[in-house]
């Protein structure tokens, strides 16, 4: 694990959608951008060659791999990829890459080769365990040459400057394969582990498919996917009711106390498999809920297209060019302004965020635990003014968003201190010497 990693942004890239003509080439075009968001970790879904055998749509999902050491024919060439890693470099960001190691496509080159890396139903025929991943076959981790073969693929990537490493359903493969990809690419290499619903863990278990915890994936990974609450997430997202809320909460709050100290999620809103964000929020509900993730301990996380507003989640299976065009000047500032806070040097040392209940549905209060001092995060996820009890002392705080001064005085109507928000508050409370 690595701490550096709390005040870092992965923004993530499918190639084939993101410009009109989904090469490397025109994303090279698009890093100058890219980097003015102020962006880390540029994630792009996978780029090997898509089998064709029960494709899913007119292009086939980039999840169903022909060759682990192809590219994508429509993508570019190699030498396109190595001048992209080289141009991304250049502007100081790292390059991740998302490999898909449970399975293959059904016409890849493997099965003429090692059929016998191939996980088999009871009739011994290739197939895949979960139903609805019509267009792929299995492969069997008990197979330590098949691990040998996968391991040194992922070294080729990274000898070829991939600082990052991005595993699709990584709760399904056995840890020992982890330890010996670390062991071939050295503790500087980021690894991401897609660990994955804790429904599908259970159902996972029920075929004898699921191998790691999250808890577990923290050995040999640096961040994990915040599926283990995404549920509480979609929950409020479709009703953003008192329920749902503290349901949320809750998930929030107990989230850290079941991984290894030190553990981070990368805090995702959408991404590839998600819904946007901009589908359920609209105004500054939608910058509250934004702002909320990039305020909780871990890593922030943009999906291409989601700092501009874009409702609509691209196919997998089809040619859809996602819309940067920028329909919120205000919003895309708003984003910059939230990457500048991230990188701020005090959110290398969160210990950990904690949730501070209260009766509003539309409010979330979250208390960040530093070396030497506290912030305090509101959040007003809805689009009115709300007047909000806070037991901060009578004073004058500092919206570290946007340089404004908020006072706090006593309401003497009620006996409580009253804070009306609209915005998000990031206001330091108290600073104590630990």
């Amino acid at each position: 694990m690595k701490s550096e990693l709390q005040n870092k942004v992965i923004y993530q890239v499918y190639v084939r959608n993101y410009t009109k003509a989904g090469t490397f080439k025109a994303l090279i075009k698009k890093l100058d951008y890219i980097k003015s968001l102020g962006i880390d970790i540029i994630y792009l879904l996978p780029i090997h060659e898509i089998g064709q055998k029960g494709k899913k749509g007119s292009l086939g999902c980039p999840y169903s791999i022909k060759d682990y050491y192809s590219i994508a024919q429509e993508l570019g060439t190699l030498n396109d990829f190595k001048k992209l890693i080289k141009e991304v470099h250049n502007r100081n960001m790292k390059i991740m890459m998302d490999v898909v190691f449970n399975h293959t496509s059904r016409d890849s080159i493997l099965i003429d080769q090692h059929k016998d890396w191939y996980w088999k139903n009871k009739d011994g025929e290739l197939s895949n365990r979960v139903g609805d991943w019509t267009d792929v076959y299995d492969l069997n981790h008990d197979n330590l040459e098949l691990e040998e073969y996968l391991s040194d693929n992922v070294k080729y990537w990274a000898d070829l400057g991939v600082d990052a490493f991005r595993f699709d359903v990584a709760s399904i493969l056995p840890l020992r394969f982890y330890k010996m990809i670390r062991e071939k690419i050295g503790d500087e290499i980021i690894l991401l582990a897609e660990s994955v619903d804790p429904n599908f863990i259970k159902f996972l278990r029920t075929i004898g498919a699921a191998n790691a915890t999250d808890s577990e994936l923290y050995e040999y990974f640096d961040l994990t996917y915040p599926y283990d609450i995404f549920s509480a997430y979609r929950a409020y997202f479709n009703k953003p009711s008192f329920k749902n809320k503290q349901f949320l909460e809750y998930m929030i709050h107990i989230q850290g106390s079941l991984l290894p100290q030190g553990a981070l999620k990368i805090n995702c809103l959408e991404n590839h498999d998600q819904p946007r964000i901009a589908s359920f929020f609209k105004g500054n509900a939608l910058k509250n809920i934004t702002a909320l993730s990039f305020f909780l301990k871990g890593t922030a996380f943009i999906y291409g297209g989601q700092e501009v507003k874009e409702k609509h989640l691209p196919s997998l299976f089809e040619k859809e060019t996602i819309n940067l065009k920028v329909k919120d000047k205000d919003f895309l500032d708003f984003i910059k302004n939230l990457i500048n806070f991230k990188h701020n040097d005090l959110n290398k040392n969160i210990k950990e965020s904690f949730v501070i209940k209260n009766d509003n549905k539309s409010v979330f209060t979250i208390k960040n635990i530093y070396e030497t001092h506290e912030l305090l995060g509101l959040f007003n996820v809805s689009n009115k003014t709300i007047e909000y009890k806070t037991d901060l002392k009578d004073g004058e705080y500092v919206n570290l968003l946007n340089g404004k001064k908020i006072i706090v005085i006593k309401d003497t109507n009620v006996n409580n201190k009253i804070n009306k928000i609209l915005y998000n508050q990031f206001l330091v409370v108290e600073t104590n010497e630990y």
